[in-house]
């Protein structure tokens, strides 16, 4: 780019006829500057053999070069590639050590049972027997992987790989890049195995020959000598994260269970979301431009669920979870459709369906209802903590409530509940459907289906949080597409999906 290649044979041709012309129209110049003819001639003959002596020496110096050498010249902006400033991210520094390992998603892959769930019989001292046997089985593994006779009863991997006076930033960078790392996960999941059971005694980890459940005095012990660690690892998925002491780690293990994450994320959660979501096309999800657009708003997306910024959003002093770009499209939605029955799956504090019937009182729908949907009630201690953040204020105290939301304390998909939600969407003449429940894909999938046709034309069913399907190994977006293909009456409505979205492609328009 930005070369253009001209044979030298053009070039000498080129200057041998610029001579020549010279030569030709030279006695014929009449030059009005007060010079006599003969003068000027003299001049231009002179001015000839200048010409003829150049194109010597030209021939003479391109005589050493190739015959299509090129000849460069400046590119236009138009064909020059700009390369922008590269920004490196460090993932590390995005997510913090833990969730570097652990992740931004409750994605697990299989669970064990506390101890005392296994052996509903099992005396303290059994529990401190086996607590103790599972920290040597640990400790000996940390010891042959460093190459040490032994290491400290409370030793954490982090401390015994960094070197002396090193940063706690500076040792966390090179555990990461450390390959023994994943080596040492590799065992801890190996030991783990022997000890990760159902309440009924199933042990987790099946090996051919042994038995599938697994007595008191054999708990612990290997069970597949012959089986190769990336072979359990792929039977039982990955312990997440590599560091902690291990005492408190074995303890823990024991005595409140444990779960690893899916084979997939082995290596490390932010690799594997590095490598499997951020930059490959298929999942390009936001309703932007660009790839790069696509990757700003995917890690500030990252960022807001690291951070948890859901619960801090409140609404009359009730956290509602709602991102603030999708607050904005339902309200608009809704001032625009003008619902006189809004149904919500997943209560969960009872804020959005606060909001919705707030934003119906302002758009002037006074009939207007809320039927939410949650296996758990909406109230709790206003000086207690919740899982989703810190209450204010009882939702279901408030006037709005009081004349616009009808709760169903159920699962969404039961047949009573499913009952009372149709004849009260028949009797509407308007209906907006959100699902924000239960988000795995099957779960969104029985939802769709159950749901979405008691949307009305003009009027939307969403499905929220499909985002969780880019970071997180099971999430509803699949289903989403499956339900549009197979379902024309719908289109994704992505001009509702403001950049940054929570319910990318799940704006569900019911067309005809």
């Amino acid at each position: 780019m930005g070369e253009v290649r001209i044979p030298t044979s053009v070039v000498v041709t080129f200057i041998s006829l610029v001579a020549i012309v010279a030569v030709f129209y030279a006695p014929k110049l009449r030059f009005h500057s007060g010079q006599p003819t003969e003068v000027l001639q003299n001049s231009c003959s002179q001015q000839v053999t200048v010409l003829e002596q150049e194109i010597v020496r030209l021939r003479q110096a391109l005589s050493q070069k190739p015959e299509n050498a090129a000849i460069a010249r400046p590119a236009t902006n138009a064909a020059a590639k700009i390369v922008d400033p590269i920004i490196p991210i460090d993932m590390s520094g995005l997510l913090g050590l833990h969730d570097y390992y652990d992740g931004i998603s409750f994605d697990i892959y299989r669970c064990a049972a506390p101890i005392k769930h296994v052996f509903p019989n099992i005396d303290q001292p059994a529990v401190d027997r086996l607590v103790e046997q599972f920290r040597r089985d640990l400790a000996t593994e940390m010891a042959r992987i460093l190459g040490v006779k032994e290491v400290p009863e409370t030793a954490e991997w982090l401390e015994m790989i960094k070197p002396a006076g090193a940063t706690y930033p500076e040792g966390m960078a090179l555990m990461i890049r450390d390959p023994r790392t994943l080596e040492w996960r590799e065992a801890m999941t190996a030991i783990m195995s022997r000890y990760m059971a159902a309440p009924n005694g199933l042990m987790l980890l099946e090996c051919p020959g042994a038995p599938a459940t697994v007595k008191l005095e054999d708990f612990g012990k290997e069970r597949c000598p012959g089986m190769k660690r990336h072979e359990i690892v792929e039977a039982i998925g990955m312990h997440a994260v590599p560091f902690g002491n291990i005492k408190v780690i074995t303890h823990d293990a024991l005595v409140h269970g444990l779960c690893t994450k899916p084979p997939g994320m082995k290596s490390s959660y932010a690799e594997w979301l590095r490598d499997e979501r951020m930059f490959t096309p298929e999942w390009k999800t936001f309703h932007v431009d660009t790839p790069e657009q696509d990757h700003a708003v995917f890690l500030f997306d990252v960022l807001y669920e690291k951070l948890q910024i859901f619960k801090n959003q409140y609404w009359m002093g009730v956290i509602t979870m709602q991102n603030p770009f999708d607050l904005l499209s339902i309200q608009d939605i809704i001032f625009t459709t003008k619902p006189d029955l809004i149904i919500e799956t997943g209560t969960a504090n009872g804020g959005s369906a606060l909001l919705w019937a707030s934003l119906m009182e302002l758009a002037d729908i006074p009939d207007g209802r809320v039927i939410t949907v949650d296996i758990s009630p909406p109230t709790w201690d206003s000086k207690g903590l919740h899982w989703g953040g810190v209450a204010r204020e009882d939702p279901t105290k408030h006037r709005f409530w009081k004349k616009h939301v009808t709760f169903i304390q159920s699962g969404s998909l039961d047949g009573p509940a499913l009952d009372q939600v149709r004849e009260a969407a028949s009797k509407a003449k308007k209906v907006l459907v959100l699902l924000d429940s239960d988000h795995s894909d099957k779960h969104v999938k029985g939802e769709l289906d159950a749901y979405c046709p008691l949307v009305t034309v003009g009027s939307y069913c969403i499905v929220e949080d499909t985002k969780m399907s880019r970071w997180s190994s099971n999430g509803p977006l699949e289903s989403v597409k499956s339900f549009v293909k197979s379902h024309p009456e719908f289109i994704m409505d992505r001009d509702r999906e403001l950049v940054y979205t929570h319910h990318v492609m799940g704006y569900l328009k019911r067309v005809s």
